[in-house]
């Protein structure tokens, strides 16, 4: 469900939030669920709902609300959607909010939605009108799908603008299964609307996409750091429950914003990130869960203290009545055993939940009589692992318990059950941080770090005690409190959680059980890694580790959906079991696949048989993390990946390196094309089975300098092409990089419009811009075509890093522009209907530098420039010049002054080196391809070389892929207005461009106007001191 929250009212402040609550309907949630859902919605004074499947579900929550103190009205949209019928809600606080007449609510008439928006304006308290419009954007099979209803925004907000006759304001929220920073939104943006959730923030369960928004107009009241996801599967649940969180609530978080409405207030402050909590053991605790005032709990507010009693592998729970007890025995919430004993007269029951998977119980439980407790303490010995004890339940909420009433109850217990290790459980009616000795330890002391285990209080009345060396504890860091009173609360204050719950918080600590492979939780970073789909049984599907942490595959099973027939929850699946060590390979063969296949096999199962239309998902905990295809999707002939169709059907399927983790979205997975695709396809019969690597130095936020333009193409009518070629050995994530043209002079930061790039490129791949009016043969080869790719020959074409960043390669030269074109390798014009492909030996962009990229014949140009319209090449690039190569003819040095930056260079350039092979001489370091002096410009701090020529020996040869020669040469040694030259052979980086003799000349007197040069500059420093 998307719901527009707007959160408690406080003063003149109100929150506004949205939510997708996952298919919600009457049949769908118990009252325990709906009770989980309903203490987040109570967040927030007014509520947009979506995937609402029926009216009755809203009036269920409607009342648990008011059974809690709250009113809140509702109003339910007709049903919406062509393949998957929905209906959207609004809720809100009758204290704060008002739904307007005029306009009454409306879903919205335009076409083009699967699931048009539902809008209603409201009056909230001390402000203009609001009119809010929600929408669950269509998922669909691809990420353009989605961009034709994102498009479609603005005439959402321009309609509800009209209809409220421009007072007031209008927000669109919702799950809109997009990144904010997508392309797509460029139509709401022009209306001059912006999100309030950015990136790296998720707003789904498990932290996987950013998929849910607000975007307000300018004017709009907004408090300013209000935004806010609250992550509830991490404060509500433990991290071990994506599947039970998921269903029973929602595989989305809500997100809010605050609200300035009238003058004065104040806004409760939200949770902060999850703090963490330490995880590695069987996770035993105590808690005393009477509710305050003898409060009877409903079967909603039970369902909030079944997730508290989910944290735990094991806990001893005190002060359930024998109807409570009853009635969590049928939550379905739960997966725990129960044991409990009831007091007649007190009606005051002791109880064990604990996970069987787990923890068994050995023997019968039984009591110890004892007049210091309510209840005789309720004892039963368990096992888990490697380890047995004994545990007792205690409770005495009046009274003195001393430390020898405790001895008493640990012997009878050890006597009873034959077991000499025993855990006391409980609550006392003081403080029990004091009640030790030898014998008998407490987990919460005065050096625990914890001061309170009652809400509103400082005291300690809840404690686990132990024989002290009877069993092993992790003490360290792992003695905790779950505040459920500030975690699963309002901030408000308009709930009691002690009412609700408890005036106790529980308290745990992690047990070593002696079972190394015992984690308690799960990791759910694997991913598939390879897929093949083949002729006959021809089955595999490949897994990877790509942590540095051996991972248990118990929690991991593989699902299948047929044809789009069903959904993951009711998918066809088989478990895995055994552990994946970090970055190895798993993998799962059909046991009547080739003999190719089979050896590469860790399982051969007949379970894993399906065709090119069948979904199959990669499950952890009861949750779908990654999957090839999309499940209720029926497809005759497979789904495309990476623009080829049918894809998924009689090919193979490599992940691409530069995928890290599991992904969800299988419409971002499969991708357009093969530049924004995860996957490479293969042919039928491609095998890479039990190998697989991730490329950990990949950084999607970061832009490197190995991006060049390969090919250029301005030919005849709309034939314009940009070739771009990573020289890297990392794949590049175009998004950090734009084509930007200067059309008819001026300068690239000033003049130009930008091409905005998309998808990863990797390490020696080419892609191609191309005008979509260009010819079939330059389609062929695009990754994009856009119609903003118009220039001619006297236009310069830019490649940078971003809007603002540096130019990294460039054709054509700022200022004024040429009548026709600019020169090439001695050919006058040639950028105006020519096609310029570059050499393989240039390594590096030119930085803007046209003029030397240009050269002034074939031999000196970057360039080789061929006739119109000649393509041949576009589409493919070679190079021997390695990551970055080292161009002597452009080899300088760049000394860095405290004040001032001094060039010294035979042609007042800088050096270019490599980041990853550094080149640059003694003294010196590679900054963004560029060799830089270590050290300020005084005395004699960088010694700086040049060499021309090669040594004999190749110890100085081109790092990048050059070749080695041996030559004569001339070595300059520069320091502040010294130079010494001798003809020895050197060694030097080339980059397989050896120099002539005129280069040698060149040097030579380049060398003597640098010495000049920087005697001067010394002199005048000298000077400038005195």
């Amino acid at each position: 469900i998307q719901l527009l929250l707007c959160g408690a009212s406080l003063g003149a402040r109100l929150r506004l939030g949205s939510w997708n609550i996952r298919n919600v309907s009457t049949g769908s949630r118990t009252d325990a669920e709906l009770g989980t859902i309903a203490v987040i919605i109570a967040r927030y004074d007014l509520v947009a709902l979506q995937e609402v499947l029926d009216e009755e579900v809203i009036s269920r929550l409607q009342a648990i609300l008011a059974d809690w103190g709250l009113d809140y009205e509702y109003v339910v949209s007709a049903e919406v959607g062509t393949n998957k019928k929905e209906r959207m809600a609004f809720m809100w606080r009758t204290d704060s909010v008002d739904l307007s007449s005029s306009p009454a609510p409306y879903v919205y008439a335009g076409n083009g939605f699967e699931r048009p928006p539902y809008c209603g304006t409201f009056e909230l308290a001390g402000s203009e009108q609001t009119t809010l419009c929600t929408i669950h954007v269509i998922f669909g099979e691809n990420l353009d799908v989605r961009r034709v209803e994102l498009a479609l925004l603005d005439d959402v907000y321009r309609d509800a603008v009209s209809r409220t006759l421009d007072a007031g304001h209008v927000l669109i929220c919702g799950d809109f299964n997009m990144d904010p920073e997508d392309v797509g939104w460029a139509q709401l943006r022009a209306e001059g609307l912006l999100p309030t959730v950015l990136p790296p923030t998720k707003t789904t369960v498990g932290s996987v996409s950013l998929y849910d928004n607000f975007w307000y107009p300018n004017g709009f009241p907004l408090l300013s750091d209000s935004s806010h996801v609250y992550d509830f599967d991490d404060y509500m649940w433990p991290v071990d429950s994506l599947g039970v969180v998921r269903r029973v609530q929602s595989d989305h978080r809500p997100i809010s914003i605050g609200m300035q409405a009238g003058s004065g207030g104040s806004l409760a402050p939200e949770l902060a990130a999850f703090p963490g909590s330490t995880s590695g053991g069987l996770a035993v605790a105590t808690w005393f869960a009477r509710a305050s005032d003898s409060h009877q709990r409903t079967e909603a507010e039970l369902g909030l203290l079944g997730m508290v009693l989910a944290h735990y592998d094991f806990v001893a729970v005190q002060g359930l009545s024998a109807t409570e007890l009853d009635n969590l025995v049928d939550l379905t919430t739960l997966d725990f055993e129960l044991e409990f004993v009831k007091d007649q007269n007190t009606d005051s029951s002791l109880a064990f939940f604990y996970r069987p998977t787990v923890v068994q119980r050995t023997a019968p439980a039984f009591t110890v009589s004892s007049a210091s407790f309510d209840v005789n303490p309720f004892c039963a010995p368990f096992t888990s692992g490697d380890y047995s004890w004994t545990a007792c339940n205690l409770l005495a909420t009046s009274g003195s318990v001393t430390v020898s009433v405790l001895e008493t109850v640990r012997d009878q217990a050890a006597s009873s059950s034959s077991l000499s290790t025993v855990l006391l459980f409980g609550h006392l009616g003081s403080s029990t941080v004091s009640l030790s000795n030898g014998a008998l330890t407490p987990i919460v002391d005065t050096m625990s770090g914890i001061s309170t285990t009652t809400i509103s209080q400082s005291v300690v009345k809840d404690n686990i005690w132990y024989d002290d060396g009877s069993v092993t504890f992790v003490l360290a860091g792992s003695i905790e409190v779950l505040p459920f009173d500030e975690w699963m609360f309002p901030p408000s204050g308009d709930l009691s959680p002690t009412k609700m719950l408890s005036t106790q918080l529980p308290v745990r600590v992690l047990m070593d059980n002696g079972d190394v492979d015992f984690v308690g939780k799960p990791d759910c970073r694997l991913f598939f890694s390879e897929y093949i789909e083949g002729s006959s049984f021809d089955k595999a599907i490949e897994i990877y580790n790509p942590t540095d942490v051996t991972i248990d595959l118990s929690f991991y099973a593989i699902s299948r959906v047929v044809n789009g027939q069903t959904s993951w929850e009711d998918a066809s699946s088989f478990e895995l079991q055994g552990r994946l060590e970090p970055q190895q390979t798993y993998v799962i063969v059909n046991n009547r696949a080739n003999a190719g296949i089979l050896a590469a096999a860790d399982l051969e199962t007949g379970s894993l048989i399906f065709d090119g239309n069948d979904a199959v998902g990669l499950v952890c905990d009861g949750a779908v993390i990654d999957s090839i295809g999309i499940d209720s999707e029926p497809m005759d002939d497979g789904w495309s990946v990476a623009g080829q169709s049918g894809a998924t059907r009689d090919h193979t399927l490599i992940r691409r390196n530069y995928v890290n983790g599991p992904d969800d979205d299988w419409a971002r997975v499969a991708g357009s094309n093969r530049y924004d695709s995860q996957w490479s396809v293969l042919p039928a019969g491609t095998l890479g089975l039990g190998s697989h690597s991730v490329d950990t130095t990949y950084n999607p936020d970061a832009a490197g300098y190995s991006l060049i333009i390969s090919e250029y193409v301005e030919g005849s009518s709309n034939n314009k092409a940009i070739e771009l070629y990573n020289l890297g050995s990392s794949p590049g994530n175009l998004e950090n990089y734009n084509l930007r043209l200067v059309l008819g002079g001026g300068t690239v930061a000033d003049d130009s419009t930008a091409i905005q790039l998309s998808g990863i490129l990797d390490p020696r791949d080419v892609y191609v811009v191309a005008h979509p009016s260009a010819n079939s043969a330059i389609l062929a080869v695009a990754g994009l075509t856009t119609g903003s790719l118009r220039y001619n020959g006297n236009d310069i074409v830019a490649l940078t890093v971003g809007l603002d960043g540096d130019v990294l390669d460039q054709i054509g030269s700022e200022g004024v522009a040429p009548a026709v074109g600019w020169s090439v390798a001695g050919v006058p014009e040639a950028t105006f209907g020519h096609t310029l492909v570059r050499k393989e030996t240039v390594g590096f962009g030119n930085t803007g530098d046209f003029v030397t990229s240009a050269g002034t014949d074939a031999e000196d140009s970057e360039w080789i420039v061929l006739e119109e319209d000649v393509v041949e090449n576009l589409g493919q690039h070679s190079s021997i010049a390695g990551s970055c190569l080292l161009n002597l003819k452009r080899r300088s040095f760049t000394k860095q002054d405290p004040v001032r930056t001094v060039s010294i260079s035979p042609r007042g350039e800088a050096q270019y080196c490599c980041a990853d092979q550094d080149g640059c001489p003694d003294s010196s370091t590679c900054l963004n391809n560029k060799c830089v002096c270590n050290t300020g410009f005084s005395g004699l701090d960088c010694d700086i070389r040049f060499t021309t020529g090669s040594g004999s020996d190749g110890s100085g040869g081109s790092s990048g892929g050059g070749s080695s020669s041996s030559s004569g040469g001339t070595t300059g040694v520069i320091t502040t207005g010294v130079a010494t030259s001798s003809g020895s052979g050197v060694s030097s980086t080339t980059g397989g461009i050896p120099m002539d003799d005129a280069d040698g000349a060149d040097a030579a007197s380049s060398l003597l106007c640098s010495v000049l040069l920087s005697c001067c500059l010394a002199l005048a420093l000298a000077l400038h001191s005195l």
